[in-house]
């Protein structure tokens, strides 16, 4: 299929539409709908970024983002908060959760597994690029109510907390361990 991240961006599978910014549960964001092409099949979706990223969505980003998502559909509600930290007991988390697993449906509908799994393993090192320049943006940013947490999961994966003022704004999920993450972050430092 594709070779490296920078074929698939370059593959003619996404259509991005600017909606403007906006707020999302206390995060100020840019708001796009994005529509992923494969075949004759398609499905949109609304896709949000920081404001600090200045280009729209790639191909590598909403994959990335739809397959951590769909991890959901080999979970249930219990066994997906326990893995990324959130509430059993708040409805928005439950509506999150059901969010996941419509969007990993609609992911499954448009690619073949072995498309997916093609996917993850290309992907697979994607976190530390976008991990890197999280914590670069979060580190030019940080004031007293801007707290950047890194929690490690029951399973030894890890969860990068954006906190602000008491509340998550942000939480990002990522399969590797703490000990695979530094040597990983360590590794990527000395290529740049």
């Amino acid at each position: 299929m594709y070779q490296s991240i920078y074929a698939l961006n370059k593959a003619d599978l996404i259509q991005t539409k600017f909606i403007g910014f906006t707020t999302k549960d206390d995060w100020n964001a840019n708001q796009y709908k994005v529509t992923i092409k494969n075949n004759n099949k398609r499905f949109t979706i609304d896709y949000y970024m920081g404001l600090a990223h200045k280009e729209a969505p790639k191909l590598s980003d909403v994959l990335y983002s739809l397959i951590m998502d769909s991890d959901a559909l080999n979970m249930d509600f219990n066994e997906w908060c326990d893995m990324l930290g959130y509430d059993v007991n708040s409805i928005k988390d439950l509506k999150t959760y059901k969010l996941c697993i419509k969007n990993g449906q609609k992911l499954h509908g448009l690619f073949t597994d072995e498309d997916i799994t093609s996917f993850k393993e290309l992907l697979q090192d994607y976190w530390l690029i976008s991990f890197y320049n999280y914590a670069l943006i979060k580190l030019d940013n940080i004031t007293g109510d801007n707290i950047m947490s890194l929690t490690i999961n029951y399973n030894g994966s890890l969860t990068i907390s954006d906190i602000y003022k008491g509340y998550y704004r942000h939480q990002t999920y990522y399969y590797y361990t703490k000990r695979d993450a530094k040597r990983l972050f360590k590794e990527y430092l000395t290529t740049l």
